[in-house]
């Protein structure tokens, strides 16, 4: 067994006891689900014959199904990682900015907009605005 399979995937010793263990429960699920099992009969007995003889049919596509799942285990894996790392990430990011935006709605909140407004005409013409508007409107 290598560091890879260790880390990321199934040993092939894990890999053969699953395979071991869908054998048991398929034969597990044709012997209650055949004619003449347990569940058998119970379906049959209060469904009727048509929905008896569908069950095992129902029942070993579901198992398909489940070890497709399997086989796609690495997409799946990935796929939630990469969700969390997103949603993780996210909140950092938002705790961030938040944190950011408290403290510039906690300095430019304080102050009234008409001061704000103020200082900006008073820093125009202390820095030679009155010169520039004298230039540009020729007066």
């Amino acid at each position: 067994m290598g560091i890879a399979s260790f880390l990321f995937g199934q040993s092939d010793e894990e890999k053969a006891q699953e395979a071991q263990t869908d054998a048991r429960l398929r034969a597990i699920n044709e012997r209650d689900y055949g004619k003449g099992g347990v569940i058998y009969n119970a379906i049959e007995e209060s469904q009727g014959a048509f929905a008896a003889d569908n069950a095992l049919g129902t029942v070993e596509k579901h198992l398909a199904n489940d070890e497709l799942d399997t086989a796609t285990g690495d997409q799946q894996i990935d796929t939630a990682f990469d969700t969390e790392l997103s949603r993780r990430t996210g909140a950092v990011r938002n705790a961030a900015g938040s944190g950011i935006s408290a403290v510039f709605k906690s300095i430019f909140g304080i102050i009234p907009w008409q001061v704000w407004l103020a200082g900006a005409a008073f820093a125009f013409f202390y820095f030679g605005g009155f010169k520039f508007l004298k230039g540009k409107l020729k007066l």
